[in-house]
């Protein structure tokens, strides 16, 4: 077990160092990586294949628990070859937060051999100082270039109307609207599993509903993803994918670092509160050195931008404050003034909301110049005619829209009514942006196409697998939407973050909502896209609704509602309004 002072030097979480394969998410600096932790003086060896042509690994120490000059001697070596590296490593201290890269090269393939490491201590050492040696990577000659690179860039909280694709928006979004829009494959009706980030990202990273891959909880600090499930950089990497991941959001090292060979986090220790480095520009920064440095095809590159989250300080800092905040005080950067907006809003009400929507697409703005700047590398370094780009967003944003019904139905979660995310599956939160982008389109002037049938968030998983020619694991039901032209049109949400329990099943035509302990709601979603008037309970569609929800419940496991269920909504605990 380590020490508390230990996962403090290697900000090890409680739950990663549960880790049964003896594998830790150790962060250096900013990266995170899979390493285990070695007392030294040590002798490993590790078996490599015939295939292999290279091998690469990363070394950090601690800090310096055997004394503060203490060194320790890594002598590396490709057997029976002999082809060695050598190198010190010095306790870790402000001058030496980094992982110092291995790369040995086999001078001859052929038969099985081994990698040998030697740790030594210094004289200076007063006792066993501790190294943390990251898993062994291993190239082999000839990767299959066949397969398409992935990138998969995911904008946290943005809402599906908020993304130019119908032409209305175009000075806020127009590299959203050169590179995806215009040349992607554009999902009009895709619906997240979840309205708060962390179970909608898992679910994008392993195919299945929250309630599969068991990363939910009643509030933020819950459980992570089951360990017994691979995620997508897992099953990637295991195929011969380099993968690394750039995120800005903390809730993303919960389980999602597993598979990827470098997690670059750009925030603070163990998510600390907020800094400019989880700012957009400095996640495309990141990407394009690994893109340079680090990452040989075929790869999956996931940068995670956390700007229209509030607070959005960080775009502010970076191109100043919308003249439609003029005169405000206290700027709603957390949304300040706007915890319980009245029923009917009044002038300062209306004027508060009204910033933060400029505030909102401020941060749009800002986040599409850069993930402008990540397409154009992609261009300009020829790796576009190999590159899938799939964007996508975890979920949306509530402002204003169902105040007056969350006011009706008095809840108090967290205090905030109406506006944010999290606590409720209106629209606004569950239908969210997917585009797909294939290989070829980033430089090509191809014409976008538009898909209305109803998929899910989930379906990322087999996509980006399909680029891949892997199949996805038994048991998904996640649809590679590039080859699967008929997906079943039900789509299942859920949601404990803030308040009661809620489902939600989501068809072409209806949307329900159920929030316990027997609350249904049903609309119209053709006659009422924004879901402002449910429908009354001698409408037939309610029990046609009531029994999705009802099997949804019955198997919560799954993405989507299958078979046929015999019954009425009543039987289920439900009562209609």
């Amino acid at each position: 077990m380590l020490s508390a002072r230990l996962k403090e030097a290697w900000q090890v979480t409680e739950a990663d160092a549960e880790n049964p394969s003896g594998l830790l998410a150790m962060r250096l600096g900013q990266v995170r990586r899979h390493a285990s932790v070695v007392s030294v003086p040590a002798s490993l060896q590790v078996v490599l294949p015939a295939s292999a042509s290279a091998v690469e690994f990363y070394l950090a120490p601690p800090l310096a628990p055997a004394g503060k000059d203490c060194r320790v001697a890594v002598t590396s070596a490709w057997l029976p070859n002999a082809q060695s590296r050598k190198l010190t490593l010095v306790p870790q201290d402000a001058a030496t937060t980094a992982w110092q890269p291995v790369q040995l090269d086999r001078p001859h393939r052929g038969s099985p051999s081994e990698l040998r490491m030697v740790l030594e201590p210094s004289p200076e050492c007063t006792g066993a100082p501790l190294v943390a040696v990251s898993e062994v990577r291993v190239r082999v000659a000839a990767p299959a270039m066949a397969r398409a690179n992935v990138v998969l860039v995911v904008f946290d909280t943005l809402r599906r109307d908020a993304l130019d694709c119908t032409g209305n928006r175009a000075a806020v979004t127009p590299e959203l609207s050169r590179y995806a829009c215009d040349r992607g494959v554009v999902f009009d009706e895709a619906i997240t599993s979840a309205p708060w980030t962390y179970p909608a990202l898992a679910s994008m990273h392993t195919g299945l509903a929250p309630a599969a891959h068991r990363g939910e909880g009643a509030d933020r600090n819950q459980h992570d993803i089951d360990r017994a499930v691979p995620t997508l950089a897992e099953l990637l990497r295991t195929t011969g994918y380099d993968t690394h991941a750039v995120v800005a959001n903390w809730q993303a090292s919960r389980g999602l670092w597993r598979g990827f060979d470098g997690f670059v986090e750009m925030f603070p220790p163990l998510g600390r509160g907020f800094v400019e480095e989880r700012r957009a520009d400095r996640v495309v920064d990141e990407a394009i050195a690994a893109l340079h440095n680090e990452l040989r095809e075929p790869f999956f590159l996931w940068t995670l931008f956390i700007d229209l989250h509030e607070p959005v300080d960080a775009a502010l800092k970076a191109q100043g404050t919308p003249e439609t905040c003029a005169g405000i005080r206290d700027l709603p950067l957390r949304w300040q003034g706007l915890e319980r907006l009245p029923a009917v809003l009044d002038t300062k009400a209306q004027a508060r909301l009204s910033c933060r929507r400029a505030l909102y697409d401020a941060s749009l703005r800002f986040a599409d110049r850069q993930f402008g700047r990540l397409m154009r590398e992609l261009e300009v370094s020829g790796l576009g005619p190999r590159t899938a780009v799939i964007v996508a967003s975890d979920h949306g944003e509530e402002m204003g829209e169902h105040r007056a019904q969350q006011l009706a139905d008095g809840e108090r979660s967290r205090d905030v009514w109406g506006v944010g995310h999290g606590h409720t599956l209106y629209e606004e939160l569950v239908r969210v942006p997917l585009i797909v982008i294939p290989p070829g389109r980033l430089t090509g002037s191809a014409v976008s196409e538009h898909r209305t049938d109803v998929v899910a968030v989930t379906d990322l998983f087999a996509t980006a697998l399909g680029f891949a020619g892997i199949s996805p694991p038994a048991g998904r039901t996640s649809f590679d939407l590039m080859r699967a032209r008929r997906v079943p049109a039900r789509v299942v949400s859920g949601s404990v973050a803030y308040g009661p329990e809620r489902w939600a099943v989501t068809t072409a035509e209806l949307k329900a909502i159920w929030t316990a302990p027997a609350t249904l709601r049903v609309f119209d979603r053709l006659r009422d896209p924004h879901e402002q008037a449910p429908l009354g309970v001698q409408d037939p569609r309610v029990n046609e609704a009531a029994l999705l929800l009802g099997a949804a419940r019955a198997h919560s496991a799954g993405d989507r509602c299958g078979g046929e269920v015999d019954g009425t909504f009543e039987q289920f605990g439900m009562t209609q309004e």
